[in-house]
């Protein structure tokens, strides 16, 4: 990557640091309302729902089926977004991912748009980035669940063959996978990329940028920052399966 792509990389890292915001362990800056950590798995609909549709929701996994690094550690309680624009319906984000929404990298995701410059004609087309991505690990945690227990039956085994360790760590790196993979993105989305870049950089060096590699890299700056992939309850080798 040229010298002009890696200051753009590092200044749009650092783009959120500049208003002057502790970013905290204990505050919660998504300004939503948290709730006990159950360590239940992402549920397609809510449980008041599943009563009345006369099913009875999962248990949810004890302590030993979590992967070791979060039994170790106390992150705090989980996030519930309640009412999102496309799912209609409460999403619950588990500590981990809680904590990754909580920094700056992933907080200047509120100012960047889903849909481009649509909303300057269709003042209705106002996404953003930030629900977007909560709606994509939401989605990833549950299809990953989906995957891995469609042959369990009662008394049988985990699929595939794996372990409910191994099976809850799977779900767990799809679903922050999901949460961060935009990342990288830039302002007004694929603007960014068509647009802005070319005509600042040039064809050429425009080239060699890919938001997908931004996103890669702003992930390692937000683990970085917050003291290594310890303080999120993983380790290298499942940050390296994420990216």
């Amino acid at each position: 990557m040229s010298r002009a792509l890696d200051r753009l990389t590092a200044a749009m890292a650092e783009s959120y640091d500049d208003d002057g915001v502790d970013f905290d362990d204990e505050i919660r800056f998504s300004q939503m309302d948290t709730v006990a950590d159950g360590g239940g798995c992402l549920l397609p609909t809510r449980p008041s729902q599943q009563a009345a549709e006369g099913r009875s929701p999962p248990e949810a996994p004890s302590a030993t089926e979590l992967p070791q690094p979060i039994e170790d550690l106390q992150l705090g309680g989980q996030m519930r977004f309640e009412g999102d624009p496309v799912h209609s319906h409460e999403i619950i984000l588990r500590p981990v991912l809680a904590r990754i929404v909580d920094t700056p990298e992933f907080q200047r995701l509120r100012h960047l748009r889903q849909l481009g410059c649509s909303y300057f004609v269709f003042h209705g087309a106002n996404h953003t980035r930030f629900e977007h991505s909560i709606g994509v690990g939401h989605l990833a945690g549950h299809l990953t669940s989906r995957l891995l227990y469609r042959g369990r039956g009662e008394g049988a085994d985990w699929a595939l063959g794996m372990s409910p360790r191994e099976s809850r760590a799977n779900i767990l790196s799809a679903e922050i996978a999901g949460l961060c993979h935009d990342l990288g993105h830039g302002p007004y989305s694929h603007m960014f990329d068509i647009e802005f870049l070319p005509r600042v950089l040039g064809a050429e060096a425009a080239s060699e940028w890919s938001h997908e590699d931004m996103s890669a890299a702003m992930l390692d700056h937000l683990v970085e920052g917050a003291g290594g992939p310890e303080a999120f309850g993983i380790d290298s080798a499942q940050l390296r399966f994420v990216k």
